[in-house]
């Protein structure tokens, strides 16, 4: 299970966007999952590759300060590494973004 925050998602109102894609050494990158979740107040919607999937697929928990986002990882291809990006808005206003990193599952192996 991958799990990250985002500070007051529901609290002040703004919108959240994270993009999530799975590598393994084992499989053409082209065939693993590559996610997007559009988090707008309490209401979230998944997608991989534009197909929506069950919105329940992954748990989103809010409170006034923070909002927990939790994935799990056979919804991603079980791999070894993530790419993730995520931002956040208030309407058209940019609040916050984190570009793009990766995400080392094996322990360094």
């Amino acid at each position: 299970m991958l799990s990250f925050e985002i500070g007051q998602l529901a609290a002040n109102g703004s919108n959240a966007q994270t993009y999530l894609m799975g590598y393994r050494g084992d499989r053409p990158f082209a065939e693993m999952p590559k996610l997007h979740i559009d988090m707008k107040g309490a209401n979230t919607k998944v997608y991989e590759r534009r197909r929506r999937v069950p919105d329940d697929s992954v748990k989103v928990s809010i409170s006034p300060t923070l909002s927990e986002v939790r994935v799990p990882l056979k919804l991603l291809g079980d791999p070894e590494r993530i790419l993730l990006a995520a931002h956040t808005n208030a309407g058209n206003v940019p609040l916050d973004s984190l570009p793009w990193v990766a995400l080392d599952l094996t322990g360094g192996r």
